[in-house]
């Protein structure tokens, strides 16, 4: 069975490469992940990251009051062998690419970095954060 990364621990480190889908958190990658087996050419793991947020929020409790997609985020998958780092433009810097290969494993000539609209950071909306959180939402206090 899968593993959750929560608190970004690496045990067996190097082992394997990894895919899975991931957040940029404090200027770290918290991933949700599985090891790639031996002769697998085409890989992904089976979490989504709207399904896995409320994981995340028991260990991350200051992302409360935001949705999965308002927090950078992105997914690693295997496809004929080469490993596609599926991530939003607003995340597109070296530096979080390095860190993306480091924790998921990537050979360094084995990726490739795929900007994909789906992973865009979306702003907090705060209407629709009362909404979610029930509260009562004044029209005159917010124009």
């Amino acid at each position: 069975m899968a593993k959750y990364n929560l608190n970004n621990i690496k045990k067996n480190a190097g082992l394997r490469s990894k895919v899975g889908i991931f957040w940029f958190v404090n200027n770290n990658i918290i991933s949700f992940d599985r090891d790639v087996l031996a002769g697998e050419k085409r890989a992904d793991a089976p979490y989504d990251h709207m399904h896995v947020w409320d994981k995340m929020l028991k260990g991350y409790p200051s992302l409360r009051g935001k949705d999965y997609y308002n927090v950078p985020r992105g997914r690693v998958t295997l496809v004929d062998g080469i490993f596609n780092i599926l991530i939003g433009s607003d995340i597109q810097n070296s530096n979080i690419v390095s860190k993306i290969c480091k924790e998921y494993n990537i050979p360094r000539d084995r990726y490739q970095v795929i900007i994909d609209e789906h992973y865009e950071t979306q702003p907090v909306d705060p209407l629709m954060s009362l909404i979610m959180d029930n509260e009562e939402f004044d029209e005159n206090e917010a124009a």
